[in-house]
């Protein structure tokens, strides 16, 4: 009798060595550091309405960014040097995890008086804190009419997607 039960024992055995495993595996998997949110596949997508901080103290102010899915990205911004032109900036956009991207922004810089004065590049660490908000860490660097780097600034910004139904 015991000969015919030792191959169920078995068999009952390792279905419970092969439960125990995969319940190891499910919690190691769930323990991963990180919220919630650093799990969800975010989508960035879409136009966005942006407040801008500078990190000198500055006031803060207000922007757009738009994120194609071809990885192409538009800017615009009534910041400084002149609001009134809007300062309007292109670049491209990637993924670098389910829920932080990368931007580069390039645009063109102007004198009061609308005279060409240089280029300003955008470097921006995108982090999603849902699916329709996200929160940056941005590089701005400054350059002068020739090319010339003159300097970097820092700053941040909070990103809300913009919907047809707002």
């Amino acid at each position: 009798m015991l000969n015919k039960l030792a191959p169920k024992c078995s068999n009952f055995f390792s279905v419970l060595i092969l439960a125990a495993i995969l319940s190891i595996g499910v919690n190691a998997i769930s323990a991963q550091p990180g919220s919630a949110d650093d799990r969800k596949n975010y989508d960035l997508t879409g136009t966005w309405s942006l407040r801008i901080t500078p990190d000198d103290g500055g006031p803060s102010f207000i922007g757009f960014y738009s994120f194609g899915g071809d990885g192409n990205a538009s800017f615009s911004s009534a910041g400084p040097p002149i609001p009134g032109l809007g300062n309007p900036g292109y670049g491209v956009w990637k993924k670098n995890s389910r829920s932080t991207f990368v931007s580069l922004i390039k645009m063109i810089s102007y004198t009061s008086d609308f005279q060409f004065d240089g280029s300003v590049k955008i470097k921006a660490e995108i982090r999603m804190t849902g699916p329709d908000s996200f929160v940056t860490s941005d590089a701005v660097t400054i350059y002068d009419p020739e090319g010339n780097e003159i300097v970097v600034l820092g700053g941040n910004a909070v990103g809300t997607r913009i919907k047809v139904t707002d």
